[in-house]
Parts: structure tokens; sequence; C-alpha cells
């Protein structure tokens, strides 16, 4: 119970992180599958800053450093303006965070 809050506290932040990145910059390119460089480095850094804060199941993913993660992603992101790669880069990162305790956990039944 305990981590499902914390995963729920951490899936919340990210998201909240993420819309008020979004909210900020929307303005610029409301209806543009484009993002400029400052857009790009603005998300990136707001995603990389809530995952050291706000991810707390490390040991699920012992052999991932995230500074190395981080910069594969940045050699994603940065020479392209098309929000559809930005999003898919992101979603590779965070993917890489694993869920893997949930697969030994047991199961919850409902009651």
């Amino acid at each position: 119970m305990r981590f499902a809050r914390s995963l729920a506290v951490f899936g919340v932040c990210v998201f909240l992180a993420s819309r008020a990145a979004w909210s900020e910059q929307a303005a610029m390119s409301a209806t543009s599958d484009k993002l400029t460089l400052d857009q790009r480095v603005w998300f990136a850094t707001q995603i990389y800053a809530t995952i050291q804060t706000y991810f707390g199941h490390w040991q699920a993913v012992p052999d991932f450093n995230l500074d190395t993660a981080y910069q594969k992603y940045l050699a994603q992101i940065l020479p392209s303006d098309d929000r559809k790669n930005f999003d898919l880069a992101t979603l590779e990162l965070v993917a890489q965070l694993k869920n893997g305790h949930r697969a030994t956990a047991a199961p919850v039944s409902p009651t």
C-alpha cells in the first residue's frame, strides 16, 4: 500500500511538472506540432528534476544510470523540433525506470 501511494505521488508529480511546463509554453505553440529549442530544453530539465526528486524506486533498476540515460535523451531531442519525436524519446526515457518491483509483488485482491 505504501508503494502504491509513492507511485501515485510520483505519477502525479510527473504529470503536474509536465503540465506546468507545457502551460507556460503552450501559448507559443498552441496548435503547432513543433517545439522550439527553448521548449525542449525546459521540458527536459523539468522531467530530469522530477525523476531525481520524486522517483524512489531505484532498487528496481539497479543498473540504470540517470545521467547517462539523460545524455542519450538529450542527443535525441535537441536536433529535432518535431513534437512526436520529443514525446517518443520522453516515453523511452521514462520507460527505462521500469516498474520491476510490481512483477514480484503479490496480487492485490479487490475488497
